[in-house]
């Protein structure tokens, strides 16, 4: 099981940057009080919302992307290539029945493995 790089939709910009700055995902899972997954917040909303002004004080739940795909069962590495490709993500919450994060797949992951073990992995 991967560790998610996660944060609560009521943490600052400035804790997601910490987080991120340390994780090579370049994003975080953004969870309710619940584990729940509400969205994504990647190095690029970031930039985005400081050139928009926006201050390290802010709530991530303010400036996260909401429409996140998750999965409920691990993909192939075929299939996740094909995923980040169509999606440009980086990663994909695998949750439970209720949608609480237990999981997440990388697409550094998925590129690493079909590169060592070719596309039928």
């Amino acid at each position: 099981m991967n560790t998610p790089p996660s944060i609560l939709s009521t943490g600052s910009l400035a804790e997601a940057i910490d987080i991120i700055r340390v994780d090579i995902d370049r994003g975080v899972i953004v969870l309710d009080e619940n584990d729940h997954v509400l969205g994504i917040l990647t190095e690029g909303d970031i930039i985005r919302a400081m050139r928009r002004g926006i201050l390290k004080e802010t709530l991530v739940g303010q400036i996260m992307t909401g429409h996140v795909r998750v999965t409920t069962s691990i993909l192939s590495s075929r299939e996740l290539a094909r995923e980040f490709a169509e999606s440009g993500t980086l990663l994909i919450p695998v949750v439970d029945s209720e949608r609480r994060l237990v999981d997440v797949q990388r697409a550094r992951e998925a590129v690493s493995t079909l590169l060592d073990h070719g596309p039928n992995a």
